[in-house]
């Protein structure tokens, strides 16, 4: 391994061996060296081993389900792999067979087995039905993703298995498998955030949306599956593409797992209101988190007509005429901004100002 100025920590290398009543046997069977610069050697941080010694069923999770996750991590580090891949591993799992060993597929799928319902053409059935041996499959056609590091754990875990569900089928079950990964080997789960998903959830809605810069605007257009037709009557640049809340929705989706229900800007800022997110005013462009939801009105003040997200550079990530973009912060037409409540903890916000402008409450806004 390339050499570094900081010093270097020792890690085990471990076998787990199963063990009666659902036990696992953690079993040292080598050393080696890894930085301590967490993203050393690519994003995502060095692999992570299951902590020595006995280890029973972590809570909310079986004694069944905890060991095969134990064996995914493991043969993680077999496999070369940082803890960010790890994470995803366990987390394609929990989407795809909630960490059991199935012996059967589904309708789409019907020769499809194990924990990641691997078909016929990923390897031998005794290998897809073998923990270990499924999951270095796995991690083998991952590390043949494009840029995998630069991509949202959702859209890695979509283009190794090929699903028609999306990035949506995965990306809600990231939280369970990053508590999953650090519960068993006692890592810094930060390190699956913070490299190559820049500093957390906010950061990471950010990174998936940027996908998306050069997609034309379509009124109406966007779902959390991705970009969508237009809705005639309003403006449409191209299909398919996004209008400024449909990107917003599915970003927020697929970058946090946050799925905003409701459709249109106007909506989505009471509804994030009534549900409790905090409405942090405005301080000036430059007091803006990353990952924050701006509003915008109509002339009038009325009605609100855009969101935007902040990228904590003073500028917004959004989709507006021209498409999807990035640029710097205006503030015409501005109405409120609300943080989202992202699971890593909310972006420091400044505190209320008197000299904020006052937000229209609902009863004040034309339907």
């Amino acid at each position: 391994m390339k050499s570094q100025s900081l010093a270097m920590i020792v890690a085990a290398v471990v076998l787990v061996v199963a063990m009666p009543m659902g036990l696992l046997a953690v079993v040292v069977v080598g050393l080696f060296g890894m930085t301590a610069d967490a993203c050393a050697g690519g994003a995502g941080g060095p692999a992570v081993s299951v902590v020595s010694g006995p280890v029973g069923a972590v809570e909310g999770w079986s004694a069944e389900q905890t060991r095969n996750a134990a064996l995914i991590v493991n043969a993680g580090v077999d496999a070369g792999v940082s803890q960010r891949d790890q994470t995803i591993a366990v987390m394609v799992a929990i989407a795809e067979s909630s960490l059991q060993v199935l012996d059967y597929g589904d309708q789409a799928g019907p020769d499809s087995r194990g924990l990641f319902q691997q078909r016929d053409g990923w390897g031998t059935l005794e290998c897809r039905m073998d923990a270990a041996c499924s999951a270095g499959l796995f991690y083998a056609a991952e590390l043949k993703v494009p840029g995998k590091d630069n991509l949202a754990p959702g859209e890695v875990a979509t283009r190794v298995q090929i699903n028609a569900g999306g990035a949506a089928t995965y990306t809600p079950h990231w939280q369970d498998a990053t508590r999953l990964v650090t519960a068993l080997t006692g890592a810094d789960s930060s390190l699956a955030v913070e490299c190559g998903l820049a500093s957390g959830q906010a950061q990471n809605v950010l990174q998936v949306g940027r996908t998306q810069i050069g997609l034309p605007y379509a009124w109406g257009g966007g779902t959390y599956d991705g970009p969508g037709p237009c809705i005639p009557g309003g403006l449409c640049e191209g299909e398919p593409g996004f209008d400024c809340s449909g990107f917003a929705r599915w970003a927020m989706y697929n970058g946090a797992g946050i799925m905003i229900e409701p459709r249109t800007a106007n909506d989505i800022y009471y509804w994030g209101i009534a549900q409790g997110w905090l409405n942090v005013g405005w301080h000036g462009a430059d007091q803006l988190q990353a990952g924050q939801l701006v509003f915008f009105a109509d002339a009038a003040g009325s009605r609100i007509t855009h969101i935007a997200i902040a990228n904590g550079e003073s500028g917004y990530l959004e989709s507006r005429t021209g498409g999807v973009q990035e640029d710097g912060a205006w503030t015409e037409g501005w109405m409120g901004v609300l943080q989202p409540p992202y699971a890593d903890g909310p972006s420091p916000a400044p505190a209320p100002s008197a000299t904020a402008p006052l937000l229209k409450v609902p009863e004040q806004v034309a339907s």
